[in-house]
């Protein structure tokens, strides 16, 4: 165990320098590409990219290694360089392999292998055909593995490369026994051996040359030693004779002091042996009174059993009864609650329909904004969470309305809330045609009072959002006038965050002040900066240490990864929540919208 625990620290120390220079290499790379962004030099940010994921790989970090080697396809596809993205695509068939993601790994080495074929790198695209085959073998597909194997034994042969064509019949042994033609296994397992022997020999032959030279320098020396070593020999021998006569005389001595022992210890088992029969006698008495006063015990104890359980009985018997007449009320009651319960779900499943018609399409987004994302999780059927999109056509350019909205509580009440909070931004925008975000949440708070009557009852129920206006001026540039009550707004350009914060009020709920006031706040960003607006639930969502996510931690990932695509930051949003939430239940309804100008 000892020996175990060395070679373990051993190995740590003897790694440690590897990982903190790699961990060194990383942040240098970082900083590079952060570099290359900003003086947007595509070229040098995509061989960065690149040389992050290998090095993510070489660290055993195949998560992040897959998600840069993903961000350096989308870069390497632009230029044609179908050596690049064949290493790409075989890096992700590799981690997918040793992940048992077979259906992934093989996708990817068939990506590899249509590049390969593309640049000609022959080698390259028979390496990818033999990897595709052994995954098509672990799945069962022996007949799909045998297509790909006829081209890969002619390639083989055709490069003369030994080592492919002798894993070539490999295979074909291994598809055979998969279709349970044994015959043919066992034929392709023979020229299989033949050829590994064929292999084993020549190598076995090129070390046999060089042990060869090496024994005939030490042969003369080796020589001197055992001329030396013979005379040593020769010292032992007279040695060994003498010890040998010196311990025949001490076995004789050994053999008549161990005679006299023996006598003497017979006797004292002698001696034992009549006191062990007394003891037994003693014993077997002991024993008997043992028995005779636990049996009178046990009698009293039986007796007094048999009485009790008379009592028990007739106690029982009425409280049968009882039970009977509880049971059959308590099976009418559950009856009645199933019957309700069904109602209710039906009902929800009913206003789930009726939430999701009221929320825009992606199609519809994706057609003014083609670079965003969405992630929205109710925590139960419908939502207390919405997100709402609009369009107002102008003279130059239409202005695009984006709001994410949180309502007080989740579940029907929340969905509720969110039905009135969408139904005041539709009536404000578009049929008002208010295009100041400030006036329109001052609009909707004045509306949910009044729709709610919260100025003659305790109702405090509100809505936390954020709220933006879209208006190109340029191909270059872009206008976002934002409102927030009690939401932020999240701006990430070159890499820096900058959070534009709302008003601390809700709208809705208690008011204290003469007027509710909101106000805009203007920003002139250029194409490409990322924009991001959420609902509290992902910051707010626990572990199972009951660790919240955090502001700081999401404000951390958006930084981070806002340079990458719009589906890789999705990813990796999706990701960590995932790995975060664990088993915990889902704490609140989740929103998170990013849009790149």
């Amino acid at each position: 165990m000892k020996i175990v625990k060395f070679i373990t620290v051993f190995v740590f120390i003897c790694l440690l320098p590897f990982f903190v220079s790699a961990q060194a290499d990383l942040g240098k790379l970082k900083e590079k590409y952060m570099q290359a962004i900003n003086s947007t030099n595509s070229d040098e940010a995509s061989k960065i990219v690149l040389q992050m994921a290998e090095r993510y790989r070489q660290i055993g970090d195949n998560n992040n290694a897959a998600i840069y080697f993903g961000e350096a396809i989308e870069r390497f596809a632009s230029y044609h360089d179908d050596n690049t993205l064949g290493r790409c695509y075989t890096a992700l068939a590799e981690i997918s392999e040793q992940n048992v993601e077979y259906e992934s790994a093989l996708s990817n080495y068939q990506r590899a292998a249509k590049h390969y074929r593309v640049s000609k790198d022959k080698k390259a695209y028979l390496k990818m055909q033999l990897g595709a085959t052994n995954i098509y073998l672990k799945q069962k597909q022996a007949k799909k593995a045998l297509i790909l194997l006829k081209e890969s034994t002619n390639l083989a042969a055709s490069l003369e490369n030994t080592e492919s064509l002798a894993q070539c019949y490999s295979l074909y042994s291994l598809a055979h026994e998969q279709m349970g033609n044994k015959e043919k296994a066992l034929e392709y397992r023979k020229i299989f051996d033949e050829m590994n022997i064929k292999l084993s020999d020549n190598k076995m032959k090129a070390m046999e040359a060089q042990i060869a030279t090496e024994k005939q320098k030490q042969n003369s020396t080796i020589y001197e030693k055992n001329k030396a070593l013979l005379e040593k020999d020769k010292t032992i021998a007279t040695i060994e004779e003498e010890k040998k006569k010196t311990e025949q005389k001490l076995s004789e001595e050994e053999l008549q002091i161990e005679v006299l022992n023996k006598e003497k210890k017979l006797q004292t088992l002698l001696l034992q042996q009549k006191e062990n029969e007394e003891n037994v006698i003693l014993l077997i008495l002991a024993i008997v009174g043992v028995i005779l006063l636990a049996i009178i015990i046990v009698s009293i104890f039986v007796y007094r059993a048999y009485r009790d359980k008379k009592k028990i009985n007739l106690q029982l018997g009425l409280q049968n009864e009882e039970i009977t007449k509880q049971r059959e009320a308590l099976q009418t009651q559950g009856e009645e609650l199933s019957r309700i319960l069904n109602h209710v779900r039906d009902s929800i499943r009913y206003a789930e329909k009726i939430q999701a018609a009221n929320l825009p399409s992606k199609e519809e987004i994706d057609r003014y904004i083609p670079e965003n994302f969405m992630i929205y999780k109710p925590k139960d059927v419908v939502s207390g969470d919405f997100y709402w999109f609009a369009v107002e056509d102008t003279e130059k350019f239409p202005q695009l309305f984006y709001a994410v909205g949180d309502c007080t509580g989740h579940g029907v009440p929340g969905a509720f809330m969110a039905m009135i909070g969408i139904t005041f931004l539709k009536e404000v925008v578009n049929q008002k045609h208010s295009h100041d975000p400030a006036k329109i949440l001052a609009y909707m708070h004045i509306g949910i009072r009044k729709a709610l009557q919260q100025s003659d009852n305790a109702n405090d129920d509100g809505i936390d959002i954020g709220l933006c206006m879209f208006e190109k001026q340029d191909i270059t540039n872009t206008k976002v006038t934002f409102a927030g009550a009690k939401r932020p707004l999240y701006i990430c350009e070159n890499g820096k965050m900058n959070i534009v914060k709302g008003n601390a009020k809700s709208i809705g709920g208690k008011q204290k002040e003469k007027e509710r006031i909101f106000t805009n706040q203007v920003l002139n960003l250029q194409k490409g900066t990322m924009i991001y607006l959420t609902s509290d639930g992902y910051a707010d969502q626990n572990n199972e240490r009951n660790e919240k996510i955090g502001s700081q931690k999401l404000i951390e990932v958006l930084t981070e990864y806002s340079n990458l695509s719009i589906n890789t930051q999705k990813k990796v949003l999706d990701e960590l929540l995932t790995t975060h939430q664990g088993m915990q239940h889902q704490r609140d309804d989740i929103t998170v919208v990013g849009v790149r100008i």
